[in-house]
């Protein structure tokens, strides 16, 4: 009868616990613990999916190599207990400071490209911009017209922190990134909340990635 128990204690431990998992993979996306106490999940795309990472800001001891590793694009090795499907409470996390350039270089191309808007660099600017968005005449110089107008404090955020950013491979195509504002962004333009999506791409022939389309929505 101890034995039954035991057995019987055992197997409901298992059912309840949560099953602890090992992966490797993309920070596509980060949102949430404004605070200090609060629950901050980033999004890790996986060979096997993308993962939602839950865990709490205080809490969070990665070993990161470098800062880097905060960047959207950052590969991490993580350990989770997993809720269900896709969704996790994060463990542990490590980084070596290694990037995917899909997703890395992209948002890091964006936020440059503010940065040059912020300062007056016009000449710098368009030198981001790919050929076919820069001869699209008015609706160009209209959006990025929009973008100078956004609140000083939400564009330097944008220029210093990739995590306002989430960033995705466009579906079937390895040369062409989606990079969008997310929502904890809190992103106005004239006192109206904006969502601001970038389609970055690389050229083939200079292996150069330029901002391909801007939308305000």
């Amino acid at each position: 009868m101890p034995a039954l128990v035991a057995a019987l204690f055992a197997f409901a431990l298992a059912w309840t616990s949560p099953a602890q998992t090992k992966l490797r993979g993309v920070v596509v996306e980060t949102y949430g613990g404004i605070s200090e106490n609060g629950v901050q999940t980033t999004h890790l795309l996986t060979p096997g999916g993308e993962y939602m990472l839950h865990y709490g800001k205080r809490d969070f001891k990665p070993k990161f190599a470098s800062a880097t590793c905060e960047d959207i694009g950052a590969i991490w090795t993580i350990t989770a207990n997993l809720i269900k499907g896709h969704e996790a409470d994060l463990l542990t996390a490590e980084c070596d400071g290694s990037v995917d350039h899909r997703m890395h270089e992209p948002q890091r191309i964006v936020r440059l490209y503010l940065d040059h808007l912020s300062m007056f660099r016009h000449k710098e600017a368009a030198q981001l911009i790919a050929p076919r968005l820069a001869k699209s005449g008015d609706s160009f110089i209209m959006t990025e017209s929009r973008l100078t107008d956004m609140r000083a404090k939400d564009l330097r955020s944008l220029i210093v922190a990739s995590w306002w950013f989430s960033a995705r491979s466009v579906s079937g195509s390895a040369l062409r990134t989606k990079v969008s504002t997310v929502p904890d962004s809190h992103i106005r333009i004239n006192g109206a909340s904006v969502t601001i999506t970038f389609i970055v791409s690389r050229a083939t022939a200079s292996s150069r990635w330029l901002i391909d389309s801007i939308e305000i929505e």
